[in-house]
C-alpha cells in the first residue's frame, strides 16, 4: 500500500500527514494548542466512526462555520476519504 504522502495532491508541500498515534498523542499533551479537528467524510462515514471532538464538515461552508473565531495561526486536521 502506498504511504499516504505518495497519495496526496501536488501543490501541498506543506502539509504534514499525521498517523491516528501521533495525533492521539498531540491530544495527550494538554499544555500544546490542540487543533480543530475537521472531518470531510461522507456523514454515514462520520456516524460510524469519528476522533472526539471532530467536527463533521462536508462542504465549505461546514468548514468554515467550524473555523469562524479560530486565530490564523490554530492547527487543523483533517480527516478526509482518500480514494
Amino acid at each position: 500500500m502506498a504511504d499516504s504522502k505518495d497519495r496526496r495532491p501536488s501543490g501541498y508541500p506543506d502539509v504534514e500527514d499525521l498517523t491516528t498515534a501521533e495525533l492521539s498523542a498531540w491530544h495527550a499533551r494538554s499544555d500544546e494548542v490542540q487543533p480543530i479537528l475537521l472531518n470531510a467524510r461522507a456523514a454515514a462515514e462520520f456516524a460510524v466512526s469519528h476522533l472526539a471532538g471532530a467536527v463533521h464538515a462536508s462542504t465549505l461552508d461546514d468548514a468554515v462555520t467550524a473555523l469562524a473565531g479560530a486565530a490564523l495561526d490554530t492547527p487543523v486536521s483533517l480527516t478526509a476519504r482518500w480514494g
